[in-house]
Formats: structure tokens, sequence, C-alpha cells
């Protein structure tokens, strides 16, 4: 957010109780992002690159 990045999580369930953080899913390719908490009266954007 702000443009300062994600955290990768140290396990695949890490994300669920961070306030924010990201994983991919090996197995099916999805990508989780979890994001800090933001109004929705202004857009944000996440961007992904590999």
């Amino acid at each position: 957010m702000n443009g300062s990045r994600l955290q990768l999580p140290a396990s695949a369930t890490a994300p669920a109780s961070a306030g924010s953080g990201w994983h991919t899913d090996p197995a099916t390719g999805i990508t989780e992002v979890k994001t800090p908490s933001v109004s929705t009266g202004r857009g944000f954007s996440v961007e992904l690159r590999k």
C-alpha cells in the first residue's frame, strides 16, 4: 500500500492471520493477497509481478 511491498508469509496459512501479505498455492497457481483495511471510498491497486 502506498508503494510498499507486502510480505511473503512463512506458511500458506499465515496470510489469514496476518494484517497483510500474500501466498501462491503451487498446486493451483492461485495467488491470495491480503491488504490492510482501507476505505472503499477511494481506489487502490495491487500489482503482481513474477
